[in-house]
């Protein structure tokens, strides 16, 4: 039963009213329908059966990821010393030893506490072990509570639970990046290996391999390197130099050391290109790479627990910290100071800037709504004008149509990511796996100048079956928006938008079109979010 199931059990019985500010957006297509294009505000849709060429042919329409499943398992199951034996039947004790000398004392203890009672002595020495394993567990989770880091979980649960894609474990596409310059796409396999497309030709194919690897969560390329690409995985970053000019040149990788045995999550580059921001949520350490020095600066500080995410402003003097313990932090970038917001309804789980780095936007864990800062324009440290997050959208679970049993005409729900484009105009917001809306992705229409601005637009969906895990803009193109929509099943779609850049004359507030807005910036109300010195 999901989330969507229940919300239309509530409405039929007027339990719940809905005031969510997707009733102000046209009905959803039904399923067989894929989203072409958007022209001037018109999302076009054509049957999913039929070719689909859109009227602006820059980009190709779609790439399909393939996995390798024979090299996946080889990835996911690694050779190791024990694998070369055949297993014998030996004495639980001597069978600990082995285990506690390969794997530790927590590993012992917890094949102990698995054992068969075959006597009374294994039903003793099972429930020490239990016993002594319960114990350990409390003092970890005393520990975690005092230093306020979370506790430790296996490297699949971290990454299903904070990779920046939806349903990592069971997606095809283990992380999606687009270049910002050029028009080159970077995605990573199941299987731990990288595909670099060209998604004007898709004639470039180079792929990725190599041994340390492993559990790719994250992966995003340099602002102004051409070659360029950071790849999050287990223990640390893998730092790639991939000439897309010349396919047949080798490419090379070089290994930055994060100083933990966790995933790294979150990756962010600042604008300039030199400054790497990395995060795990294992650690609430902030790590700092300079990389042509190949230095990383440690920021820490004590409340929070982990990094869920780390988000670099388009101008360069902000970065958006979300700690995983409901806490966010704003550090500037001259003299590395911050501030924090606390008591929020649960952790920030997707946030982006504005182009101009004045507004940041984002949703939290458990509310369906969008929230968003407003900075100061100036390279000022931040103060009293962003004092306060303003909420801008009700996203809650709504049915667009009049049967309210027609599944397809229902949408909103929890937010998973958050993508803007490169020209303010359009807001992409992707819905978790649990949410009515979880089929296809909003569109919001947006303006920054002279104020903030949000309108009602469209939907981006894909073929019958298939459920979006990831939404990028592509910034390589000029006079027009291109949306990277990534999909459970390894497609990847590329969604043109064409629309008149200035909707709005500057410094009059009378819009030029007839839509009523979902959001003004004049019309807020403060919030419950406020900020705290750091």
């Amino acid at each position: 039963l999901t989330q969507g199931h229940v919300g239309i059990f509530l409405f039929m019985f007027g339990i719940g009213k809905s005031n969510s500010s997707l009733l102000a957006f046209p009905k959803p297509p039904r399923q067989g329908f894929v989203t072409v294009e958007e022209r001037e505000g018109q999302f076009l849709y054509a049957s999913q059966d039929e070719p689909v060429i859109p009227g602006n042919e820059m980009v190709c329409f779609e790439l399909f990821i393939e996995s390798n499943r024979d090299m996946s398992t080889s990835f996911s199951v690694p050779f190791t010393n024990q694998s070369a034996f055949y297993p014998v039947q030996e004495h639980r004790l001597k069978t600990a030893f082995h285990t506690w000398r390969d794997s530790g004392t927590v590993k012992m203890l917890e094949q102990l506490s698995e054992g068969e009672e075959q006597d009374d002595i294994s039903d003793r020495l099972t429930q020490t072990a239990t016993s002594f394993l319960n114990c350990l567990r409390k003092l970890q989770t005393f520990y975690s509570w005092i230093t306020f880091a979370p506790v430790q979980i296996h490297h699949k649960e971290i990454c299903q639970n904070y990779a920046p894609i939806s349903e990592w474990s069971k997606s095809l596409l283990r992380g999606i990046s687009v270049h910002p310059r050029l028009s080159i796409l970077a995605v990573a396999r199941q299987n731990d290996v990288i595909e670099v497309r060209d998604i004007r030709t898709n004639n470039l194919n180079i792929l990725l391999e190599d041994r340390s690897q492993k559990y790719i969560s994250c992966l995003k390329w340099a602002f102004h390197s051409n070659t360029l690409l950071a790849v999050g995985v287990l223990g640390g970053v893998v730092l790639w130099h991939v000439d897309t000019a010349h396919p047949t040149t080798r490419a090379v990788c070089s290994p930055l050391n994060c100083f933990t045995s966790q995933p790294i999550t979150s990756l962010s580059w600042c604008p300039q290109g030199r400054l790497l921001a990395c995060a795990t949520p294992t650690d609430s350490t902030l790590l700092i790479w300079d990389i042509p020095l190949r230095i990383s600066t440690k920021l820490q500080r004590v409340q929070g627990g982990g990094i869920s995410s780390v988000n670099w402003s388009a101008s360069g003097n902000r970065l958006f910290v979300s700690h995983i313990n409901a806490l966010c932090r704003v550090w500037e970038t001259t003299q590395w100071t911050c501030e924090k917001w606390t008591n929020l309804a649960g952790r920030c789980k997707a946030s982006c800037w504005s182009p101009n780095g004045q507004y940041l936007m984002f949703a939290m864990e458990g509310d369906p709504s969008l929230y968003y800062l407003n900075f100061p324009t100036n390279d000022t440290v931040v103060g009293s004008d962003m004092s306060a997050a303003v909420k801008c959208a009700d996203l809650s679970e709504c049915c667009l149509g009049e049967d309210k049993d027609d599944e397809d005409a229902w949408t909103g729900g929890l937010v998973q990511s958050l993508a803007w484009d490169n020209a303010g105009e359009r807001l992409a917001v992707l819905f978790s796996i649990t949410s009515a809306g979880a089929n296809r992705v909003v569109v919001f229409r947006t303006q920054c100048y002279p104020v903030l601005e949000l309108l009602p637009g469209g939907f981006i969906q894909g073929r019958e079956g298939d459920i979006p895990v990831w939404v990028e803009f592509a910034s390589c193109f000029e006079k027009t928006s291109v949306l990277v929509t990534g999909w459970d099943n390894g497609r990847i779609s590329f969604t043109p938008m064409v629309y008149s850049l200035s909707r709005r004359v500057p410094n009059d507030l009378t819009t030029l079109t007839n839509d009523t807005p979902i959001f003004h910036q004049l019309n807020a109300t403060p919030s419950l979010y406020t900020t705290i010195i750091d």
